[in-house]
C-alpha cells in the first residue's frame, strides 16, 4: 500500500503518509524505517549521504530498488529517475503540494482528484523559427471534481519556484516565472488551451513560491501583463511553501493546500475546496 503511493509520487514522508491513510504516525515512521533497511524505500540522496541533512524537514523517502520490484510484481512499471542534486529541492517541494492536495480531497468527502492522464503533459506554443515549442508543468493537468454536483476546477499545472529573491527588472525578460505567465497567456488568447484541453472556464494555475518576496513580484509583472484583460487574472494562483533546504520553517502535512485560500491579482483568493471565491 505504501509502495503504491510513489507509482505517482518521487518523494513522500511518513507524516504525509499516515494523514493520508489514516495511519498512526510513530507506528508507521517504523515501518518506514523497516522498508528502508529493506531497499524498498531509501532516504532522499542529500539526507541519505550527508547525515547533517537528515535534521532539515522531515525525512524524506523514494523508492528504492526493490521498491521498483515490488510496484512491477504489480504490474506498475517505472522508470528509475536519474538523481538531479540541482532539483531535489524543488521536486520534494512539488511532491509534499500534491500529497497535501490529496489528504485535503480525502478529509473532504465529496470531492475527487482526477490526474488527467488523457491529456497530453506538454503545451505546444508558437513555433519559434519554424522549429515547434513546448512548456512542461512541474505537475502536469489534473481535475478536482465534486461527486455530489459534477462541479469540475480543471488543474493546467502545478509550477514551483525554489528562488527566494524578487524578480528584478532587468532580469524580467528571462526570468522563468514571468516567462511561464507569458506562455499561459498566449495559450488562453489564442485558444490553444481549449482545443487541445477542453477546460472550458473553469480552469486555474498553481504557482507555489519559496518566499512571499519572490511571489509578490510576479504577482505585479502578472498585473501588468494582464492590463489589457484583467479577466485573465483569475486563473492564475499564487501560494508560499517551505522549500527543504532553504526555508526555515517545516511545511505542514495538512490538507491545507486544499483547504487555505490561494492569493490572485486583483480577484478574490480562491479556495480549491469551494469555499469564497471558487465559482470566480
Amino acid at each position: 500500500m505504501i509502495a503504491r503511493i510513489y507509482s505517482r509520487r518521487r518523494y513522500a514522508t511518513p507524516e504525509y503518509v499516515a494523514m493520508l491513510l489514516d495511519l498512526n504516525y510513530l507506528a508507521l515512521n517504523r515501518v518506514f524505517k523497516k522498508l528502508r533497511e529493506l531497499r524498498v524505500l531509501k532516504l532522499c540522496y542529500s539526507q541519505d549521504t550527508n547525515p547533517g541533512d537528515r535534521l532539515v524537514g522531515y525525512l524524506y523517502s523514494e523508492l528504492g530498488d526493490e521498491g521498483y520490484a515490488v510496484l512491477d510484481d504489480e504490474g506498475i512499471e517505472l522508470q528509475i529517475p536519474e538523481h538531479d542534486n540541482n532539483h531535489e529541492a524543488h521536486d520534494i517541494a512539488r511532491d509534499l503540494v500534491m500529497l497535501s492536495l490529496e489528504i485535503g480531497i480525502k478529509e473532504d468527502g465529496d470531492l475527487e482528484l482526477i490526474y488527467r492522464d488523457d491529456l497530453p503533459k506538454s503545451y505546444e506554443l508558437q513555433k519559434v523559427n519554424g522549429k515547434r515549442q513546448f512548456m512542461t508543468p512541474d505537475e502536469p493537468p489534473f481535475t478536482i471534481r465534486s461527486k455530489s454536483t459534477g462541479m469540475s476546477r480543471h488543474i493546467g499545472g502545478v509550477e514551483i519556484e525554489t528562488g527566494s529573491n524578487g524578480v528584478s527588472r532587468k532580469d524580467a525578460s528571462r526570468a522563468a516565472p514571468v516567462q511561464k505567465l507569458k506562455r499561459i497567456i498566449w495559450l488562453i488568447e489564442s485558444g490553444e488551451l481549449q482545443r487541445t484541453h477542453n477546460f472550458g472556464k473553469q480552469f486555474f494555475w498553481m504557482f507555489v513560491f519559496r518566499t512571499n518576496i519572490r511571489m509578490e513580484s510576479v504577482m505585479v509583472y502578472l498585473e501588468e501583463m494582464t492590463a489589457h484583460n484583467p479577466s485573465l487574472r483569475k486563473h492564475f494562483l499564487f501560494k508560499r511553501h517551505p522549500i527543504f533546504g532553504k526555508s526555515k520553517d517545516k511545511p505542514r502535512a495538512t490538507g491545507h493546500i486544499l483547504t487555505e485560500p490561494w492569493q490572485r491579482v486583483k480577484c478574490e483568493p480562491l479556495y480549491l475546496d469551494g469555499g469564497k471565491g471558487a465559482r470566480q
